[in-house]
Order: structure tokens, then sequence, then C-alpha cells
């Protein structure tokens, strides 16, 4: 068995500000009827209580809830869970770059089960292409019969492409995936839900919570390794950022390039103490009416409080200018950028200075290109 991508019926309730409550989604589960009690919030998680009513072990109840606090904070909960044989359904849900993730871990007497995840990255097609078991075209030729209802596991070993044995190690690799992947949780909730409803159980892996857990902690210990290693150093000198060539860019690219630059001046600025009592708005400003260099594109353009520029006039010069306007663009906004720095070199810390032009540079790489088909 694999990871079902289909969505669950989910219940909402809407709150009205009289104090009245309205189901909102799909029809009441019968198990939902009855009195409740709502239960001590805990931040933005509300729990209701049953008053009365049914009491059967068919009945799933809240047996753990609380708040992810940071990288790695679940480690506790998990291993809990583990050592205490518990059952359960635990919900996870965090928030990366605007948008809500969700994952559940399926536990029987402490033994993970298997893992559900609304990432496109943990669906078992993507895990067996990442994992080097088939191919991308082979993955997209099996995806015709799974949108039909056929498993994709079932359909590779019927088209000869995978083993048995080896869909089950394809869902394993994802199983763990899932799993460790939680660890790295910032922020969010969490909510064991007992007893586990096996009919909801997309496999049956019995994989080790101890040495999932150890491997995930030393998976978040490499990602953070990696991460200090792409940090500029403080010693390494100043440069100035090679800009992209036009060719290589859609015609749409110069506001995006104005947003990595103005982003660097407003990260600059608010280093700063104040910013109309400091010297060093008064030397942008001067820069931006007097560069001789890049005259043409910034006259007129205005320096707002917070140190970034006025995009409006930037874009009206950068339209009067012809060939290679997004180079010179770049050109100009990263001299004006190291001179400001140069000018600040009292204030902010060469370390800070380094970052700047770091992230600069990899904004700059991560531009879309042009599709050269």
């Amino acid at each position: 068995m694999e990871t079902d991508d289909r969505d669950d019926d989910d219940l909402y309730v809407e709150i009205t500000a009289d104090g009245n409550w309205q189901p909102n989604g799909s029809a009441v589960p019968p198990q939902a009827v009855g009195t409740w009690q709502v239960a001590p919030e805990i931040h933005d998680l509300m729990m209701l209580r049953r008053i009365g009513g049914r009491t059967s072990r068919r009945d799933r109840s809240l047996v753990l809830a609380g708040v992810i606090a940071g990288r790695g904070k679940l480690a506790d909960i998990l291993m809990l869970i583990h050592m205490a044989a518990m059952d359960g359904a635990l919900h996870l849900t965090t928030e990366r770059d605007g948008y809500e993730i969700d994952k559940v871990l399926f536990f029987r007497r402490g033994v993970y089960l298997a893992g559900h995840s609304s990432l496109l990255e943990d669906r078992l097609g993507e895990v067996l292409v990442k994992e080097g078991f088939i191919s991308v075209d082979q993955r997209n030729q099996c995806m015709a019969q799974v949108a039909e209802g056929a498993r994709l596991g079932t359909v590779l070993v019927a088209e000869k492409l995978m083993s048995t044995p080896q869909v089950y190690e394809g869902l394993r690799k994802q199983g763990e995936q899932i799993f460790c992947s939680t660890l790295g949780f910032e922020n969010g909730h969490f909510r064991l839900v007992a007893p586990l409803d096996m009919t909801q159980v997309p496999a049956m892996l019995r994989l080790n919570v101890q040495n999932l857990v150890l491997e995930g902690m030393r998976r978040l210990d490499e990602d953070e390794r990696a991460a200090q290693q792409a940090e500029p150093s403080a010693e390494l000198a100043l440069h100035r950022v090679e800009p992209v060539e036009d060719t290589e860019l859609p015609p749409d690219s110069e506001q995006k390039i104005i947003n990595v630059y103005n982003d660097a001046l407003g990260k600059l600025f608010k280093t700063l103490p104040t910013i109309e009592g400091v010297p060093l708005m008064a030397e942008l400003r001067d820069f931006v009416a007097g560069s001789v260099p890049f005259r043409d594109m910034f006259e007129g353009v205005g320096v707002r409080p917070d140190g970034t520029l006025d995009g409006d006039a930037l874009h009206g010069n950068v339209s009067k200018l012809g060939e290679h306007r997004l180079r010179i663009l770049q050109e100009a906004l990263n001299e004006l950028l190291f001179y400001v720095m140069f000018a600040a070199e009292e204030v902010v810390s060469h370390r800070l200075e380094a970052q700047l032009q770091h992230d600069v540079a990899r904004a700059l790489s991560r531009l879309p290109r042009h599709d050269k088909r």
C-alpha cells in the first residue's frame, strides 16, 4: 500500500461574533452529534470534550496536543509515544513560506506504521524518482492508471518497472522521509488522536521510532552545518556582484531586480539606530542625485525613509535605455549598494556587508531565465 493523495472531507465550524456556531464543509458525521465543552485553548488550537453521550471504544479522543516551538522539539513527543507504546494518528501542522503543511504519523503500540503528507515532494512517485528507482518518464507513464484509482506501486509491478521488494523499499524511504522531515518543523501544532483507525493507515511499515528520531536529528545537524558553510565568511573581501545578461532574462525582470536591491538596502538601514538622524541617508540621497556614471538611471529617483528607492521612477528611467538596459540597471544598483556600505563602514559590520552581497548574488542567480525550448 502507499500514501493516498486524496484529501479528507474535513468538517469546519464558523463561530460568529454573536456566539453562533455554524458547520461549514462536508456533512456533519454522526459521531460529531452531541454536546461538547470547549477545553482550554492552546495558541490557535481549540479542543472540544464530549459531555455525556456515547463513550464506546470506537469513539476517537484527543490524547496529546500542544504547540511546536522550534526545530527538533517534536523528538520528545515522538519518543513519548514510542516509550509509552501509544496508539493513534499524530497530526502535525506547520507553516512554511505562507503555506500550511499537514502531515500525519500513524502509530500502533509505539511503532511507526506509515505517514501521510500534503507535500508533493513526499508522494511516492516523487520519492521513487529521487531515490533512483524509476525515471520521471516512467512515473508519468503510470500516472494515467493511478488517476483512475489504481495504486502506483501496483501499476509499477504490473508494468514490470519495479519488483514488489523494490516497491516496499520505496515505501520505506517515503515513510522515513515524512517522519524525519517533521523534526524540522519550527512552529505549528501537534495532536495525537486515538484509537487508531486502521482504514486510514496507508501502509504497514513497522519502523523503529528511536532509530528514526536519531536519523532525523542527524539530518537536522547536517542541514545546519550546510547552511553555516553557505554563509559568507567575515574574512572575505567584498566584491561587486556579477550582473546577469539581458539575453538570459525575460523583459519583465526589472521589478524583480529592483526588489532584490531594495531588500538589501532596507536590511542595511534597519541596522542603523535612526534613519533621518544618520548622515548616511544624506550620503545616499547625494549619490542618487549626483552619480555621474549612472546619472540617467537615477535622475529624479527619490529615497524613501527606510532607505529603499522609488521603484516607479527607476522603471521610467530604465524604459528609456536601449540595449543592455537590465545589465545597466544591475550595475547601477550594485554600485549604489557598494557605495552605501562604504559610507556606513563605521556603523555596519563587515559580516553584514558580506551577507548582503551574498544575498544579492544568490537572488540574482535565482531570477527566472528565458525558456530556450
